[in-house]
């Protein structure tokens, strides 16, 4: 593909996996046991300005919704390994992430999901 059409072409694959780890993020926070406050707060998160970087073609919106998507998932692997892999920057928000988990959940929470096979409580 050249030109306009794969122009198009990457803006619908940078949109379809923006909206895959956003639907992962929000997804994750209804889940849990008291999901009001997790949702509303993903809810939130997801200002026009995530939609609308997510429908370009920028590194920016696939930082965003992958730090949401690691951070609601408590270390998921896939996450983490495609937000290590957007920038040099992303590596110090993924620690950033960690460091927030283990904060708000406890150390132990953290060790038990990193055991986990499939990286999910």
């Amino acid at each position: 593909m050249t030109g306009e059409s794969a122009e198009y072409a990457v803006r619908a694959v940078s949109a379809l996996m923006g909206a895959t780890f956003l639907a992962l993020a929000i997804g994750t926070a209804s889940c849990m046991r008291r999901s009001f406050c997790p949702t509303t707060a993903a809810l939130v998160a997801v200002t026009p300005m995530v939609l609308y970087l997510n429908g370009s073609i920028n590194p920016n919106a696939l930082e965003m919704v992958t730090m949401a998507s690691h951070f609601s998932k408590c270390m998921s692997g896939v996450s983490g390994a495609v937000l290590a892999n957007t920038r040099a920057l992303s590596l110090i928000w993924l620690t950033a992430a960690v460091v927030a988990a283990v904060v708000l959940y406890g150390f132990k929470p953290m060790v038990a999901v990193a055991r986990n096979r499939l990286g999910s409580r």
